[in-house]
């Protein structure tokens, strides 16, 4: 394998993209790589373009880009990334019916980025280990980024309605009654931009609490504590970028959290969603700037040994050229 195309939809949230520019630029030094940023004019792309090279899709919505890109109609390998297993609600017998009709075709392999969505679709939608491969994101370029003299907790996450916005928010306003010289900075996009602006300034927080739309890639932002309490499955993006800063996570306990976080030695991993518990440690960092960096270096280190560009994209390599891929850290039996 010499040459990989790469498909980018318009739909991927800045910290995927962060991780998938991040692992492109070291693919690029074994394989070429031929870049599309999905607009109109590649609708059935496949249907009217011979490709003979191997094609990788990142896109929210996976199989709305297959059929947006005619993947059907080619014959030719094409790997993509499942960045959401929420796009559409079946029934638990509609999926036990698509469990036993597969509708993939063998050239096509679906690559899942966290264990859930491993699990989803190997249990549950019935995918074959033919067709299905389980491997992380890798961490996104370390970010030489000066910080903010102001102390700053921030949060990547998307601005729609089935996610946990209300309690960042909630997190953010007893913050600015206990100290207004703490700042809290979400980073995203979505419809609820202007909804979250407004509710924030009715709050009386708005000058603690920035809603920052990112519609594109941008490089990380500083920032010294980082929130990490996804409500739907998610593949750790943001808490990779969080990596890259240097900042502390602060992360609820997801599937999958330890592999990243463990819990007071490079982080902090909550139960459940406590907002007084979750502000005060913020608090006590702020007070205790030394431990806090500390916290934050370890974070970093350890994240780029265990995801790094450059053995991450050994990985994807070993993938995309036909190898099954597993690891002692990120493995199908860690499930």
């Amino acid at each position: 394998m010499n040459s990989l195309r790469l498909f980018l939809f318009p739909d991927i949230c800045p910290e995927e993209e962060a991780c998938i520019r991040s692992c492109v630029e070291e693919l690029r030094k074994s394989i070429s790589i031929q870049e599309t940023k999905v607009t109109e004019r590649e609708k059935g792309f496949f249907r009217h373009h011979k490709v003979n090279e191997s094609s990788w899709i990142v896109s929210r919505d996976w199989r709305g880009a297959l059929q947006y890109l005619s993947a059907f109609s080619t014959k030719s390998k094409i790997f993509i990334s499942v960045l959401s297993t929420n796009v559409q609600k079946v029934s638990l017998w509609e999926t036990w019916f698509n469990s036993l009709n597969p509708v993939l075709p063998a050239h096509i392999k679906l690559l899942a980025h966290s264990p859930l969505s491993y699990r989803f679709l190997k249990e549950l939608a019935g995918m074959p280990d033919l067709q299905l491969e389980q491997i992380p994101f890798p961490a996104p370029l370390k970010s030489n980024e000066k910080r903010s003299t102001r102390f700053t907790v921030g949060a990547y996450c998307s601005f729609v309605s089935d996610n946990n916005l209300h309690f960042l928010l909630t997190i953010g306003h007893y913050l600015a009654k206990r100290d207004d010289s703490i700042q809290l900075k979400l980073w995203g996009k979505g419809p609820l931009v202007d909804h979250l602006s407004k509710l924030s300034s009715d709050l009386g927080i708005s000058n603690q609490v920035q809603i920052v739309p990112t519609s594109h890639f941008v490089e990380p932002e500083s920032c010294d504590v980082a929130l990490y309490f996804p409500q739907k499955n998610d593949h750790f993006g943001a808490l990779l970028m969080a990596a890259s800063i240097g900042a502390v996570p602060i992360c609820g306990n997801v599937p999958g959290i330890e592999k990243y976080v463990r819990d007071s030695v490079n982080g902090f991993v909550f139960q459940q969603e406590e907002t007084r518990s979750i502000a005060e440690l913020i608090l006590t960092l702020k007070n205790h700037p030394s431990l806090c960096e500390e916290l934050g270096v370890r974070f970093q280190r350890d994240t780029l040994k265990n995801f790094s560009s450059d053995k991450i994209s050994d990985q994807f390599l070993s993938i995309f050229k036909g190898n099954i891929y597993q690891t002692q850290n990120y493995s199908r039996q860690a499930l």
